[in-house]
């Protein structure tokens, strides 16, 4: 099994500045990272969580990588709830 760390990520499987605002919503709340005015930060924190898995369950080598990584879904729910909270 091929060891996966930081240095056997190429670039390109790195996600852009765009992209992240993109799923965060950057600063502004303007993305899927802000609660919107009839959800809760828990409500937000599970759709933005789910937008994120099913993103990285599109993708075989972020799939792999979050099936052997045990802290890849906690990662993504704190994400989520950071994202959530501070928009």
């Amino acid at each position: 099994m091929k060891k996966i760390n930081l240095k056997s990520v190429k670039p390109h499987e790195f996600l852009s500045r765009e992209e992240l605002k993109q799923i965060m919503g950057g600063f502004n709340g303007s993305g899927s990272g802000s609660v919107s005015p009839n959800e809760s930060v828990a409500e937000c924190t599970a759709r933005v969580y789910k937008a994120a898995k099913d993103a990285c369950d599109a993708d075989d080598v972020c799939k792999t990588a979050c099936d052997i990584i045990p802290t890849c879904v906690p990662s993504m729910v704190a994400a989520a709830a950071i994202a959530c909270a501070i928009n």
